[in-house]
């Protein structure tokens, strides 16, 4: 969150589910914020992923390896559901990817780039599991809708 501050978002939000890391970052996004003002602000709620309602307007989605399979499963179905009731492009962008199976299979999604990064000496230790290699990436998009046929 605090890189995607960074950049020109509107808005910048992470969600945790543990009360007490939900407030560990507060403390770290009120730091930057104090620090760097001119920053988009960081938000920090505290709620369970799988049942979060998904903001309005565009999206993109950062996710480093955060969940097992039944919490991503309900994590994608919230996110079919609040892109069918309001339209709208989502970049998901997939870290570690171990459950990349489970997004392609999401018909408003389609892959648009894949690859493997290597960390950074600082980050090396904060990879994840300590592994300290490269990390593989996916980057799926919502799906063009098919142009109308015309006649001719």
């Amino acid at each position: 969150m605090i890189l995607a501050s960074e950049r020109a978002f509107r808005r910048v939000m992470g969600v945790e589910i543990v009360g007490a890391l939900a407030a560990v970052a507060r403390e770290n996004a009120a730091a930057v914020a104090a620090r760097f003002p001119e920053r988009t602000t960081i938000e920090v709620v505290h709620d369970d992923a799988a049942r979060f309602t998904w903001p309005a307007g565009p999206l993109v989605l950062f996710l480093y390896q955060p969940f097992e399979r039944p919490v991503m499963r309900a994590v994608l179905q919230g996110l079919v559901g609040s892109v069918a009731a309001a339209p709208r492009p989502v970049v998901l962008i997939y870290l570690y990817p171990a459950l990349a199976k489970m997004v392609d299979q999401v018909a408003v999604l389609e892959r648009r780039a894949e690859g493997v990064r290597a960390p950074t000496a600082e980050e090396r230790s904060h990879s994840y599991g300590g592994r300290g290699d490269t990390d593989a990436f996916i980057i799926w998009g919502t799906r063009e809708k098919a142009p109308a046929l015309t006649s001719i």
